[in-house]
C-alpha cells in the first residue's frame, strides 16, 4: 500500500482536482508531527493536522454523517459523502469537563452539511481547566488518498480550508 503524501508548501495549481476540508473553528494550524502526544504526532490516529482553537463555535468541516458525537465533545467522528472518515479530538482531556461549558446542536447519527454548527464551547473555561486546548483532525482511511495539502496558518471557521485532499486514482 502506498503512503499518503503530505505536500507543503504547494501551489494553487496543485489543488486542482482536490477535495476541501473546511476549518471547523477559528484556529492556528500546525503540522501533526508537532502534537505533544507521541501517538498523535506519529500518525496512530491517521494523517492530518493539529490546531489550537480560538473563538467559541465548532462547525462540520464537510457534508456527511456524524458517526460519533459524545456530549463531552472530546472526540468527534464524521464520514463524508465521498467516504472520507475524519477523527477529531477537541482539546486534551476535554471529557473531564463532563460536558459542562458545551452546548450541542448535533448528535451521533445526524446528517450534517458543511458549515452546520455542531457545538459551542467556553474557550476561557477550557484554557483554565484543561492541560491543553491543542486539538487535531485526522483522516483515518488514507489508503484512498494520494496526497494531503495542509494549510499551516491561522484559519477562520468554514471560510478557510483546513486541508485539501486528492483521491488516489484507480488503476
Amino acid at each position: 500500500m502506498d503512503k499518503t503524501e503530505i505536500i507543503h508548501p504547494f501551489s494553487q495549481a496543485d489543488l486542482t482536482g482536490s477535495f476541501a476540508i473546511a476549518a471547523p473553528c477559528n484556529a492556528h494550524v500546525k503540522p501533526l508531527a508537532q502534537h505533544p502526544r507521541p501517538l498523535v504526532a506519529n500518525g496512530y490516529f491517521g494523517t492530518g493536522v493539529m490546531f489550537e482553537p480560538f473563538g467559541y463555535k465548532f462547525y462540520s468541516p464537510l457534508a456527511g454523517v456524524l458517526t460519533h458525537m459524545p456530549q463531552t465533545c472530546h472526540q468527534i467522528k464524521l464520514k463524508s459523502k465521498q467516504g472520507i472518515q475524519l477523527h477529531i479530538e477537541f482539546g486534551q482531556q476535554t471529557e473531564n469537563l463532563m460536558a459542562t461549558g458545551f452546548k450541542l446542536y448535533k448528535s451521533t447519527g445526524d446528517k450534517v452539511e458543511k458549515g452546520d454548527l455542531l457545538f459551542e464551547f467556553d474557550l476561557a473555561r477550557m484554557k483554565r481547566e484543561l492541560p491543553s486546548i491543542i486539538s487535531f483532525l485526522t483522516i483515518t482511511n488514507t489508503q484512498q488518498l494520494a496526497c494531503i495539502f495542509p494549510f499551516y496558518h491561522e484559519v477562520h471557521a468554514i471560510t478557510d480550508n483546513l486541508l485539501n485532499l486528492k483521491v488516489r486514482s484507480k488503476k
